[in-house]
C-alpha cells in the first residue's frame, strides 16, 4: 500500500510538470521503508529531481501526519515520457 502511495505521489508531481498531451510511465521506483506506518494519517509527497525528453527522476516520501512529521518510506522513481493517448 506504501509503495503504491508514493508511486501516485511522483505520478502527480511528474504530471503537474509535464507539457499538455504528455505523460509518464513509471520504468523503475525503487522504496525504502523507514519505520511502521503507525498512525491515523499517511501523506505521500513526491518532487521531480530531473525531467528529461525521455525520462524523469522523481523522489516520493510517505509521511505520518504528527507533530514529529516521521519519515515511513522514501522512493526514487525513473518515469519514460511519453504522448498521451
Amino acid at each position: 500500500m506504501i509503495a503504491s502511495l508514493v508511486d501516485a505521489a511522483v505520478g502527480d508531481a511528474l504530471r503537474s510538470q509535464v507539457e499538455k498531451g504528455m505523460g509518464g510511465v513509471t520504468v523503475e521506483m525503487k522504496v525504502n521503508y523507514l519505520r511502521p506506518a503507525v498512525g491515523e494519517t499517511l501523506i505521500a509527497k513526491g518532487r521531480v529531481v530531473k525531467q528529461g525528453k525521455s525520462k524523469s527522476l522523481i523522489v516520493g516520501e510517505a509521511v505520518i501526519e504528527n507533530d514529529q512529521g516521521e519519515e515511513v518510506a522514501i522512493g526514487l522513481a525513473t518515469y519514460m515520457m511519453k504522448p498521451r493517448e
